[in-house]
């Protein structure tokens, strides 16, 4: 059940990052297209490519880790014993456990206080820049 449920989280993460990256894709080839064509850029379109780039790296992470498909050098890993590989594995996950939680704690902070000025873009379209 557990196993099930963290895949199609995992899934749904993945999915949503390559909506938001055909989106961007999108949005960058139709901004060149109306700058050369029409001399009309999208408005903030560069200022929204670079907010939401983040969130398509972020939630494709937990699909990478469960299919194992994060870069790994096992030059030294290789060579240990089985125990001490697990042992190896193990602590690599506490330590990225460890330093997302941080990210996430200042993520949270910056966000909290960008939301209670209520902050926005500097761009020709304002947005509010605290969920992103």
């Amino acid at each position: 059940m557990t196993s099930s449920l963290l895949r199609a989280i995992a899934l749904a993460g993945v999915a949503a990052s390559g909506a938001l990256l055909l989106l961007l894709a999108v949005l960058g080839t139709t901004d060149v297209v109306w700058t050369y064509l029409f001399n009309r850029p999208i408005p903030a379109a560069t200022e929204f490519a670079a907010a939401i780039l983040p969130a398509t790296i972020t939630l494709a992470l937990a699909w990478s880790q469960r299919q194992r498909s994060h870069i790994d050098v096992d030059i030294v890993v290789a060579k240990l014993s089985s125990s001490w590989q697990s042992l190896s594995e193990f602590l690599s996950i506490l330590a990225g456990l460890a330093f997302f939680l941080l990210l996430l704690y200042g993520a949270v902070e910056l966000a909290l206080e960008s939301w209670s000025i209520g902050e926005t873009a500097v761009a020709a379209v304002q947005f509010p820049v605290w969920p992103m």
